[in-house]
């Protein structure tokens, strides 16, 4: 669930912070009058998102190869993902935390 999670954030889905902090990008480059570089950021946020779907389409929706090794995750990584994904949650609960600290 967490990488759900952080590959939608990345994708620019609202209510995640991904999506504010392309928001909070695109509206400075569009304020300094940078319009090309706008949208050329908008057509590779399409294509990311592409490809972040893609991974999450094969982990949750295809077949399990009989092949593939299943490995587990140490603890710092865990700890990690888990501080992330909750940092993502945070500010979809009280954005005002994140953005008040920035």
């Amino acid at each position: 669930m967490s990488i759900a999670v952080s590959l939608f954030s990345m994708a620019g889905v609202p209510p995640l912070i991904g999506f504010f902090a392309k928001q909070s990008v695109l509206y400075a480059s569009i304020s300094a009058g940078y319009y090309w570089l706008s949208l050329v950021a908008i057509l590779v946020s399409v294509v990311s998102a592409y490809y972040y779907l893609r991974v999450l389409r094969v982990i949750y929706f295809d077949a399990p190869s009989t092949t593939e090794q299943v490995g587990g995750v140490g603890s710092a990584h865990a700890f990690t993902i888990a501080t992330l994904t909750l940092t993502v949650a945070l500010y979809i609960l009280k954005p005002e935390v994140i953005l008040n600290s920035t």
